[in-house]
């Protein structure tokens, strides 16, 4: 135990589990190094090392739809699940693309014919790395060279930023004031990957007010 105090005194963790047990939330036991890895391996993710400290120390478990995720649960079913709501983040950006004119720069002219605008989109999804699901539609960066990554919210393209280290989303997430939310440094996510920072910044083609690229 005590190799693992620096960590999870550094990632606020003992703050964060405070925050759980307050609002009742079930903790079920940490994952192991084995567990993690099989976890990274099966779901092709990184996790970063505030969220790898804190599931190691504790997983919260909550028998609701898009709630916590059973990362111990390695039955097919529910590694089915959380494998779908790793692709759902890109599988909302795709509907945007299709229904809401949704398109980055650097992905290069719009092809007029909509089923080869959805596949030059899907080859240029397929480079953007993973973002880390938390709790719903809360994802995390897989920046495993990080103290701290930021939390957002993922919506398809509506992708928010929710706060800075997981004690300050938590703390959002389960208090009705919003106090710490109204106070956040909203510059803050700036030097995350370029991709998503593009999307939470707005850094995005409007193909209602432009013709196709040049």
């Amino acid at each position: 135990m005590s190799s693992k105090l620096p960590d999870m005194q550094k990632y606020e963790i003992p703050q964060i589990r405070e925050l759980f047990e307050k609002n009742k939330i079930p903790l079920h036991q940490g994952l192991t190094s084995e567990e993690i890895r099989k976890c990274e391996e099966i779901y092709d993710i990184k996790f970063p090392r505030n969220l790898k400290t804190m599931l190691m120390d504790f997983c919260p478990v909550q028998a609701r739809k898009n709630g916590w995720y059973n990362w111990f649960d390695f039955s097919q079913e529910n590694i089915q699940r959380i494998k779908e709501r790793i692709d759902w983040q890109f599988e909302g950006l795709l509907f945007d693309v299709k229904e809401n004119d949704f398109w980055l720069k650097e992905w290069g002219q719009v092809p007029d014919n909509m089923n080869e605008r959805l596949a030059l989109a899907k080859v240029n999804l397929q480079q953007v790395p993973k973002l880390v699901p938390i709790c719903g539609h809360r994802f995390t960066t897989g920046n495993v060279e990080t103290k701290d990554n930021p939390v957002f919210s993922v919506y398809q393209a509506d992708v928010i930023y929710y706060g800075a280290t997981l004690l300050e989303y938590f703390s959002i997430e389960f208090e009705p004031s919003y106090e710490i939310r109204r106070n956040m440094n909203y510059s803050q996510p700036r030097g995350i990957n370029p991709f998503w920072e593009a999307i939470i910044y707005g850094e995005y083609l409007d193909l209602d007010e432009i013709d196709k690229l040049d």
